[in-house]
């Protein structure tokens, strides 16, 4: 049964260099890297999201340049079948989600654009529309489609213009979360714990408390970038930073500032991206650079990276057993 430390990855022996797309096959993953396939996806879908009941994936294939021809599909990883829907003018559908806990339905992010606001909606795993969020609130003004939900799915905290807003499941404002001073826009990244929210404000990543108190930095002003996300291990922090379509990991100092982690493995030009954490390890990927990397690593591969010692123990994909992953998801994040 599947559990914590466990991966849902999508792998194609190939990587498509036409308009054909490669086919593919999902596999499930043991934290000891034992592999299961679970047979074939749908043609040119893109893995997105893994059920918190761990018994769906949540895929999507995007007509290129058209935001009104999305696809979403719903695989049952015990069975094999596929339910389809389609998702019209969002466009950004590629970051569908499940809801939590267990993936009852499936959270669209809304969008605000010139011509007017796409709400962000939940939808049924049919694809019929259950709710359609409000696109404004009253402290955090326009909504920006950026959203983090709870474990529990009980509330979700939307970005607005002003900063964030706690709302219950069925879209009610709870409060107002009041970004750190001069630190707007504010992007929720993912619950922190139970009583915090890891967002990006401006340069930094800060915390920011559910009940409205103040905020508390992560990263220091003294060590601005572009941070997707962070975690925290037994040794410390660990932040996800990105610049010209690359990504890499930062370890946070006990200040704030933080240092580059040569992560061993890491094609030159490459990239490397945490997935989560479990135990003293970030699960994490590693992709070539244009060059088609070196040593190891020359296709996305899957791996644990373990701080403390700085080791890698790649698990599946170049380096392992050849081909590319195409997208996966650790259980529970």
């Amino acid at each position: 049964m599947v559990g914590a430390g466990w991966f849902l990855a999508q792998w194609s022996s190939t990587l498509a260099t036409g308009p054909a797309p490669s086919a593919s096959n999902l596999y499930l993953i043991d934290p000891a890297g034992g592999r299961y396939n679970m047979g074939a996806a749908p043609t040119g879908v893109v893995l997105s999201d893994w059920s918190g009941d761990g018994s769906r994936a949540l895929l999507v294939s995007q007509t290129p340049g058209s935001a009104a021809a999305t696809s979403v599909f719903i695989y049952n990883l015990r069975n094999g079948s596929a339910a389809r829907f389609t998702v019209s003018g969002q466009p950004f559908a590629l970051n569908v989600r499940f809801s939590l806990p267990s993936g009852q339905a499936v959270l669209i992010p809304g969008e605000r654009t010139e011509s007017g606001a796409l709400p962000t909606e939940r939808l049924a795993l049919t694809g019929g529309l259950e709710l359609a969020y409000p696109t404004s609130y009253p402290g955090a003004g326009n909504d920006y489609g950026s959203f983090a939900e709870s474990p529990d799915g009980g509330s979700l905290i939307f970005q607005g213009a002003n900063g964030m807003e706690l709302v219950n499941n069925s879209g009610q404002p709870i409060r107002f979360l009041a970004p750190p001073p001069g630190q707007v826009p504010c992007n929720p990244v993912r619950w922190w714990n139970d009583s915090e929210v890891l967002a990006f404000c401006s340069a930094q990543l800060w915390l920011i408390p559910v009940s409205g108190a103040p905020a508390s930095p992560l990263t220091s002003a003294k060590s601005p970038g572009s941070y997707l996300n962070a975690w925290s291990l037994p040794e410390g922090d660990i932040a996800e930073d990105a610049a010209c379509g690359t990504t890499w990991l930062d370890a946070v100092n006990a200040d704030g500032t933080t240092r580059h982690l040569d992560v061993p493995d890491t094609p030159s030009g490459g990239s490397v991206a945490g997935l989560g954490a479990y135990g003293s390890q970030l699960a994490i990927t590693l992709t070539p650079g244009c060059d088609g990397g070196a040593g190891k690593i020359s296709s996305n591969s899957l791996a644990w990276y373990n701080p403390a010692d700085n080791t890698v123990q790649l698990l599946f994909g170049g380096g392992v057993n050849g081909g590319w992953i195409e997208g996966a998801v650790l259980f529970g994040n």
